[in-house]
């Protein structure tokens, strides 16, 4: 089979029909008669000489093929579209769809109203934004962008460092005065932690002494969730003893009735980084969402 032998209105085609679960659907979208949707499908299937479509009378669904060349076919799709709306723009204008995954954290420190801001700054930059705290393959996933913990191991990839966070311990006031405050890192196991649950539910927390020494202290908590946002909220909500950047504790805790928890610990700083295919160097759309992440979070920056 040649790369030739597909082109992109067919291609479009195929991914209507599986966007829409039929080809009279898909026709409907595309303005194009049914039995010319089938055509244009049964001509990709004659290019990669396999099934792409499972047919009955009720529905249309992707073959394991078809699922391949689905996820494929829609990132050029939308690459080329990216393309074309960038060659319109005004010179400085950002007129793109990007595509980015995002630790949870981003959410509790304030993601929505980042984002809100950016767009007024370029009305014409589209965000399309996954939440959540695990690893990324930026080239097989057709992200733009992925901000996370836990760096690549690939060289190609385009990494930037983009800073240390750091997290206290901390307690709403309603919940100190329900159930007091823990006199040393061995009482939290007698506290309501608000533990990050993902693959495996928290059991320690490694915690800094001040004197800069690491312990690996038990806990245990009526809340787990793998959602830090959610954590955030709880612990502004009394629920229990939760995590939050020092800067926002000093700056702000007294008037959101947060309180420090066994001052001078704090959880072992993580590092967070900015990846990117190499195809999206020099990208200013990725270099704006990256700056709006470097600004946005300065209260979770070490100092």
């Amino acid at each position: 089979m040649s790369e030739l032998d597909m082109n992109l209105t067919d291609l479009a085609a195929f991914c209507q029909v599986v966007d829409s679960g039929g080809f009279t659907a898909a026709g409907r979208v595309l303005k194009e008669r049914t039995k010319q949707i089938s055509r244009r499908v049964k001509r990709l299937e004659d290019a990669v000489g396999l099934p792409l479509l499972h047919r009955t009378t009720r529905s249309v669904s992707p073959t394991e093929s078809g699922r391949r060349l689905y996820i494929h076919a829609s990132r050029i799709l939308n690459a080329v579209s990216d393309a074309a709306r960038s060659m319109a723009a005004a010179p400085g204008e950002l007129r793109e769809t990007l595509r980015v995954a995002v630790p949870t954290m981003t959410v509790a420190a304030g993601l929505a109203e980042w984002s809100t801001t950016l767009q007024r700054e370029h009305p014409h930059l589209t965000l399309a934004i996954t939440v959540r705290d695990g690893p990324a393959d930026v080239v097989g996933e057709g992200l733009d962008l992925c901000i996370t913990s836990q760096r690549p191991a690939q060289s190609t990839l385009l990494i930037r460092r983009l800073g240390t966070v750091t997290v206290s311990l901390a307690a709403h006031v309603r919940y100190i005065e329900a159930y007091g405050i823990p006199q040393s890192a061995e009482e939290l196991v007698n506290h309501r932690c608000l533990l990050f649950a993902s693959e495996v539910l928290q059991t320690h927390w490694d915690l800094i002494d001040p004197q800069g020494h690491l312990h690996s202290v038990p806990v245990r908590g009526a809340l787990h969730a793998d959602n830090s946002a959610l954590l955030f909220e709880a612990l502004h909500a009394g629920a229990g003893v939760g995590l939050v950047p020092p800067n926002l504790l000093i700056e702000e805790g007294e008037q959101r009735g947060l309180k420090p928890i066994l001052p001078g610990w704090s959880f072992a700083p993580l590092d967070l980084y900015a990846v990117s295919p190499p195809a999206r160097r020099g990208s200013k759309a990725v270099d704006v969402f990256i700056e709006m992440i470097r600004t946005g979070m300065r209260d979770w920056w070490a100092n």
